[in-house]
């Protein structure tokens, strides 16, 4: 049983390919967690417990996104901010290449 206090530890994954992998093998394993998400900058594997009950996170180190350097980040909603974005991100992943996706 998770611990009641807040501790969680978050560890770094190159890219998504990697941390899908993770997710994979921990499922092969029988870990349970929360699956590979979309969030603010990267992807996460989330709700995964140590043996003292901590969760642990896995972020990606790569980017789904490009991010502005000359501005700050300012997120009020986590969960929905990596929605809209993730929608954003889907939709430009499902035009070809060359296409704008714009109407002929």
């Amino acid at each position: 049983m998770p611990r009641q206090d807040s501790t969680t530890f978050s560890i770094a994954v190159p890219d998504r390919e990697g941390i899908e992998a993770l997710a994979s093998h921990l499922s092969s394993l029988g870990e349970k967690h929360a699956g590979v998400h979309f969030a603010t900058i990267g992807w996460i594997l989330p709700m995964l417990h140590d043996p003292d009950g901590h969760e642990i996170r896995f972020y990606s180190l790569e980017p789904h996104t490009g991010i502005d350097t000359d501005s700050p980040l300012v997120i009020d909603d986590a969960v929905a901010s990596a929605q809209a974005k993730e929608t954003l991100w889907l939709a430009a992943e499902a035009v070809p290449d060359g296409a704008t996706g714009a109407a002929p």
